[in-house]
């Protein structure tokens, strides 16, 4: 009966499902659509319908949608003029819909997905003005890592030869602000340097004193995490060391000298996963890849020839018994174990 019947109607929290959904779609026009749905609900809301009042939650997940969307410099653009009419509101008095660090962050990784020339300092100029929001004394907008993490990414995307430096400085105010950085930040570094090179068509002697340094700020990343006591380098940073081994080193026995040991320390840390054996193929000379793999290319290949024929299966399985995110039936977590010769000795850096 009509006592018995219970009212369902949308409210801002079924309205907000539906834009977040729109978020994890991956769709190019998630963005528009999650904007259509707000705006309906600000209109509904201004024609008394106060349950469907948007709130910071509602906007920021319009401007995740954008951030996401694949529309790069459209959806970085839209994502910022949310953000502004977030500000604007705010300001006005409507407390609801204050922004907080992920209404930043979500902008940041807009502008750093955005694939255009201005993404790296777009990105730094929003978390500049999250810290000087933070010092004016507003605590929901104080810098976290994701936020130093997506703006080193997207230092590492532009084109500025002195990339690897200007993230490693960022990486350097993290310490001396109290953001701790994590083996996602000291791999976003090395990614700046592994592509510093490629960005510059300069004279050669200029090009050198990029390469090299790039590869010093390589190898300083290295050394740091490597000595951390509270972080432990993973299959992807070992992988991306890898690859600014590949593109920095010309030298073959500097390349040798260099990749060696730290193909070994991953060994021991069961950290081989399929991002290092890739990259060892590229940044191995043969006399070093026959050294490091030659029984498990002849095991499963019959021949020692053969980089392409190794797979990461054919690896002894305590190499690969710590890598996160790729399955394996006889994997096991082991203690990290640190080599006693891993020292700096290792890296003369610059020569």
């Amino acid at each position: 009966d009509e006592k018995g019947r219970i009212e369902c109607r949308p409210d801002v929290y079924t309205y907000s499902s539906a834009i977040t959904s729109w978020a994890r779609s991956g769709e190019n026009d998630a963005g528009a659509r999650a904007e259509a749905l707000l705006l309906r609900m600000e209109e509904r809301s201004a024609n008394g319908e106060r349950r469907l009042k948007p709130n910071v939650v509602t906007f920021n997940s319009v401007i995740d949608c954008y951030a996401k969307s694949g529309q790069g410099l459209a959806g970085a653009i839209k994502a910022e003029q949310i953000l502004e009419r977030m500000e604007c509101m705010y300001s006005a008095g409507d407390d609801s819909v204050k922004p907080n660090a992920n209404s930043y962050n979500s902008v940041i990784l807009a502008w750093a997905r955005s694939d255009t020339r201005c993404a790296h300092w777009k990105s730094l100029k929003v978390l500049n003005k999250m810290w000087k929001l933070y010092k004016d004394g507003n605590e929901d907008v104080k810098p976290d890592l994701h936020a130093y993490n997506t703006v080193i990414t997207a230092v590492s995307k532009s084109d500025r030869a002195d990339k690897a430096q200007r993230a490693l400085r960022l990486l350097r105010k993290m310490d001396k602000l109290y953001v701790h950085p994590n083996e996602i930040t000291y791999t976003c570094v090395l990614n700046s340097c592994a592509y510093s090179i490629s960005v510059h068509d300069g004279d050669l002697r200029q090009k050198e004193y990029i390469r090299r340094k790039a590869l010093d700020t390589a190898m300083f990343t290295l050394e740091e995490l490597m000595e951390s006591p509270n972080l432990q380098p993973n299959h992807v940073f070992y992988g991306t060391f890898l690859r600014c081994c590949a593109n920095l080193i010309d030298d073959e026995h500097r390349r040798i000298t260099v990749v060696e040991p730290v193909f070994l320390q991953c060994v021991k840390d069961g950290q081989v996963g399929q991002i290092v054996l890739n990259q060892l193929r590229l940044a191995a000379p043969d006399e070093l890849y026959q050294k490091l793999l030659g029984n498990v290319i002849q095991k499963s290949s019959g021949t020692s020839t053969k980089r392409d024929r190794v797979s990461i299966e054919d690896l002894p399985s305590e190499w690969r018994c710590n890598v996160r995110n790729e399955k394996w039936k006889d994997r096991r977590r082991v203690v990290r174990k640190k080599s006693k010769n891993f020292k700096r000795k290792h890296f003369n850096r610059s020569k």
